[in-house]
């Protein structure tokens, strides 16, 4: 990912990626109808800079690993003024419609594959820098993990043996 902070073997530059920004998510995904499979948690944490970053962690069944988002929110802010500025343009016939240059506000995102992140103390570390991840947090994610275990759907067990594939490929 652009501009995104290295984590050493945890890195995954060519992750997919949400368009929607983390501060218009909702603080948790709530849980489907009765009977049916949370698919992952999101808890947003106070990040040591409140008034620039704002840090999301939680729990993904579906790839089964812990995640941590770190949003900047100047460089969010800065991305929505371009955009607008760049659409004000557009509908005056002062620039041409092209594809937008591709920003992101994100400068730490862990947890994008199957397992990445299988040890609750590598959030800890992953997150020192911008947040203190405090015992209480940590124990609501460790109950997220074991609420959401389930076992992978057909597809699920598919998708996960292509990344696994396309992983040795790349090896």
């Amino acid at each position: 990912m652009p501009g995104a902070r290295s984590y050493g073997d945890l890195a995954q530059p060519d992750a997919a990626r949400s368009d929607v920004p983390l501060h218009k998510m909702q603080d948790e995904i709530t849980t489907p109808k009765q009977g049916s499979v949370r698919l992952m948690s999101r808890h947003t944490i106070e990040p040591k800079e409140p008034e620039r970053y704002e840090i999301a962690v939680g729990f993904d069944a579906a790839l089964a690993t812990y995640f941590a988002q770190v949003i900047d929110r100047q460089i969010d802010c800065q991305i929505e003024r371009e955009e607008e500025e760049r659409a004000a343009r557009i509908a005056a016939g002062e620039q041409e419609d092209n594809d937008t240059p591709e920003r992101d506000s994100i400068v730490l995102w862990a947890g994008t594959d199957v397992r990445e992140i299988t040890d609750r103390q590598v959030l800890v570390h992953l997150l020192q820098p911008d947040a203190e991840l405090t015992k209480a947090m940590l124990a609501t994610l460790v109950a997220d993990k074991e609420r959401e275990r389930h076992e992978p759907s057909p597809l699920q067990r598919r998708m996960q043996e292509f990344i696994r594939q396309r992983d040795e490929g790349n090896s």
